[in-house]
């Protein structure tokens, strides 16, 4: 597959889109997390497939989007940030509705942003 971004598909603690390597992942260039907050420990669920992609693809620019914040307001943006950062991830951590353009936009931006930072400008 080539550049782009690899986005795994389920966070739902299946794991089924992150057993190994995922096939979207060779040649990505930044990750995108998506976490639902009305799942059974969420942070966990997001510090997991952080882990099982580090190994495989190795360290790339990442954000995390949590979803549903709105009706599931805890565990909060922060307790993700601190959370993510006790287990080793300093990913910025984002309160997305990924059913709005603007915050699908805003968690695009901020990878570009970060990719660009560690001098890998994504491709044109």
């Amino acid at each position: 597959m080539g550049e782009g971004i690899a986005v795994p598909m389920s966070l739902d603690g299946s794991g089924g889109a992150l057993n190994g390597k995922p096939p979207a992942a060779a040649g990505a260039w930044g990750l995108i997390v998506l976490a639902d907050n009305s799942q059974t420990d969420p942070i966990a669920q997001v510090e997991r497939h952080l882990r099982v992609l580090a190994g495989p693809i190795g360290p790339l620019p990442t954000v995390v989007g949590v979803g549903r914040l709105e009706t599931h307001p805890s565990p909060g943006v922060e307790a993700y940030c601190a959370g993510l950062e006790a287990a080793g991830w300093r990913v910025p951590v984002i309160d997305v509705d990924v059913r709005r353009e603007t915050d699908v936009r805003l968690l695009l931006s901020v990878l570009v942003g970060l990719a660009e930072a560690d001098g890998g400008a994504p491709p044109e």
